[in-house]
């Protein structure tokens, strides 16, 4: 039988957008566990995105997914949030396939549990540039936006809680999509720019002082379209995205800064 402290090894990666190639794209499976962090393709190309998905089940012991605001595209949230659930019970996922919408999954034979949501940006009152996201995705408002962050960072800070409670001795991966800080995240020429707000929040912040990241030894996220990993709270910090902005850099930044994409990263715990 495996010890409980048995390591273990979780591939990863985001930002894919598939829907931009056909879905024409191959995972070389490195671990037994892959989170795939959002914008990998669209809920509305249902049948491309299910074979795409089922391929990825049948090599995998277990794929964890995130969406984020392109899987909604040409969509309203709420059905998309209904194909996820129909994915997650086709037949040809074997059972493998889980939807992280402030869900969490204690992974097998490991001391690790994974918390896996959207957590959308906070948009200030007052905020005029947006992204794409409240004009292809139906029904979606500032509004909407801002109250799904409250969901997910109220959802995060509870889960973290009651872990340190009932079951302090587990390391926790924080998954999202949004990054949780906005140092670091971002292309330099982005930093601190008109969109800021729309790719980033303080939540790494907030549930730090709400004590919840003690037991958080990684949070991944994507979104940015710029790869990083950095100690932050006490956590290390990271994301991997295929969609990876490298142009108008220095050569100090793209000597010293920039990390390409891995199509086999992993998080070793």
């Amino acid at each position: 039988m495996a010890r409980q402290t048995e390591k273990v090894s979780i591939q990863y990666m985001s930002d894919l957008h598939l829907e931009r190639i056909n879905y024409d794209f191959t995972i070389i499976k490195a671990a037994p566990i892959l989170i795939l962090r959002g914008d990998i393709g669209r809920f509305c190309d249902y049948e491309r995105y299910c074979d795409f998905l089922s391929k990825l089940c049948q090599a995998f012991d277990l794929v964890l997914l995130v969406a984020d605001n392109h899987e909604f595209y040409r969509s309203s949230r709420e059905e998309g949030i209904d194909a996820a659930a129909r994915l997650v019970d086709e037949p040809s996922m074997h059972g493998k396939l889980r939807f992280l919408n402030r869900n969490s999954i204690d992974l097998p034979d490991s001391r690790v549990t994974v918390l896996g949501c959207t957590l959308h940006s906070h948009i200030a009152e007052g905020y005029t540039r947006l992204t794409n996201d409240f004009a292809r995705i139906r029904g979606w408002s500032v509004k909407a936006h801002n109250d799904e962050h409250e969901r997910d960072l109220s959802w995060l800070k509870d889960s973290l809680y009651h872990l340190g409670q009932a079951k302090a001795d587990r390391e926790v991966v924080v998954v999202t999509h949004y990054a949780p800080m906005f140092k670091g995240v971002c292309h330099p020429l982005n930093k601190n720019n008109a969109l800021s707000q729309c790719f980033s929040s303080h939540g790494l912040d907030q549930v730090r002082q709400s004590g919840g990241t003690r037991l958080v030894s990684h949070w991944v996220f994507g979104h940015t379209h710029w790869n990083a990993k950095m100690k932050a709270g006490g956590s290390i910090v990271l994301s991997n995205q295929l969609c990876n902005d490298d142009k108008t850099l220095t050569w100090w930044q793209r000597r010293f800064r920039y990390r390409p994409f891995e199509t086999q990263a992993l998080i070793r715990i």
